[in-house]
C-alpha cells in the first residue's frame, strides 16, 4: 500500500489508493480483453465470418440482462444507503 495516501470513492468514507500491483492488476484487467476483441474481430473480419442466431448467444444475452439489472439494483441500494445521489441515480 501507498502509505499516507488516500482517495475518496463516491463520496462515501476514504480508501486506500490501490498499491502499484493493484494497479497493474486493475490494467491487466482492462488490457486482456481490449486485446481478445481486436484479435477476434480482426480474425472474424479477414476471414468473412457472418454472425447467425444460436441458443447460446441468445441465452449469453439474457444472462447478460439479468445482471446488469441486478447490478444496477445494487448500485441503487447501495446509493441509498450511503446517502449518495449518484449511486442512486445511475441504479436507476
Amino acid at each position: 500500500m501507498n502509505s499516507g495516501r488516500q482517495g475518496w470513492a463516491c463520496g462515501a468514507a476514504p480508501v486506500r489508493v490501490g498499491s502499484a500491483r493493484g494497479t497493474r492488476l486493475i490494467g491487466y484487467a482492462f488490457t486482456a480483453p481490449a486485446l481478445y476483441l481486436l484479435v477476434q474481430s480482426t480474425v472474424v473480419l479477414a476471414v468473412g465470418c457472418r454472425p447467425r442466431h444460436s441458443a447460446a448467444g441468445i441465452a449469453a444475452t439474457a444472462v447478460t440482462a439479468v445482471v446488469m439489472f441486478a447490478l444496477a439494483a445494487g448500485k441503487a441500494r447501495a446509493g441509498r444507503a450511503l446517502n449518495n445521489p449518484v449511486l442512486r441515480t445511475e441504479g436507476r
